[in-house]
């Protein structure tokens, strides 16, 4: 009778998590619990994503050579634009679309030399506009996987495309049209 979980309980929501946050529960987006107790990790899309999706990313130069990454920093520098967006090819666990921050820093990259290419990229602002707003729908979304459910008296049906759930990619097609290529240039 003390449990303050009980009243939203008996009102069809699930208790709330004890990580839930006021914006959490106003989107409605809690995360979900797993039968382990473990919280399942809510993901969103990022830029790289995108540009994965559409085959772009909208490649202005490459450098190749030997490149080092000493306590975050990327050099040679002088060859780097300062807070850009570049490409990695050949550093292993790095390669894929970064931005730099500045002073040509990448936050969380190890220490390490290779030799390889880095690419310049110049994705367009109206572009990175989209990114956000897919970012932001990707994350009002419930999670993709249930397609339906319910808990008393509340029940919800996911909108589907030939059996799969509508994601981003579907709801954003058109206004990505414009930025998707046919073959991909940079190895990402």
């Amino acid at each position: 009778k003390n449990n303050p979980h009980a009243r939203a309980a008996g009102k069809g929501r699930p208790p709330p998590s004890t990580g839930e946050t006021r914006a959490a529960r106003a989107t409605g987006t809690r995360p979900l619990r797993a039968t382990t107790e473990k919280e399942i990790i809510i993901m969103t899309v990022t830029i790289p994503d995108i540009m994965r999706e559409i085959r772009n990313c909208f490649p202005m130069a490459a450098l190749d050579g030997p490149w080092e990454i000493s306590g975050g920093v990327l050099s040679p520098a002088d060859r780097l634009p300062d807070s850009g967006w570049i490409a990695l090819e050949g550093f292993g666990e790095l390669d894929g679309v970064r931005q730099l921050e500045a002073g040509h820093t990448l936050p969380g990259a190890p220490d390490g030399s290779w030799t390889g290419r880095v690419w310049l990229l110049s994705p367009p602002e109206d572009f990175l506009r989209l990114c956000r707003q897919i970012a932001d729908w990707a994350q009002r979304q419930p999670d993709p996987s249930v397609q339906s459910e319910s808990f008393g008296a509340y029940s919800r049906t996911s909108l589907t495309v030939s059996g799969r759930p509508l994601g981003w990619q579907d709801v954003f097609a058109t206004a990505l049209r414009p930025y998707r290529r046919m073959f991909q240039e940079v190895c990402i």
